[in-house]
């Protein structure tokens, strides 16, 4: 079974994608988060960047950025383990 959904939104896709991958801004609006963050010091998104995802149930997920194109393109690799906290940099 495969299911989809589509919306429309109003707004120029280089924006929406810039603000979808701001984790400054990523708990506004992604409300299965409550902490999200870059880690080892990066500033902003892109191929090689590390992040941190904290589920509001306590499951976190480290990922990798591999590939980022704006405004079309971005996918990201788990690390494989899911550590209590991110590790420091």
């Amino acid at each position: 079974m495969r299911l989809t959904e589509s919306i429309v939104i109003h707004c120029p896709r280089d924006r929406v994608f810039a603000y979808t991958q701001d984790h400054g801004q990523r708990l506004a609006w992604d409300t299965f988060l409550r902490e999200a963050v870059l880690l080892d010091g990066a500033t902003e998104a892109g191929p090689g960047v590390k992040a941190w995802c904290l589920s509001k149930h306590g499951l976190g997920m480290e990922t990798q950025y591999v590939s980022f194109s704006p405004p079309e393109v971005t996918a990201g690799r788990n690390h494989g383990h899911c550590p209590p906290r991110p590790p420091t940099s």
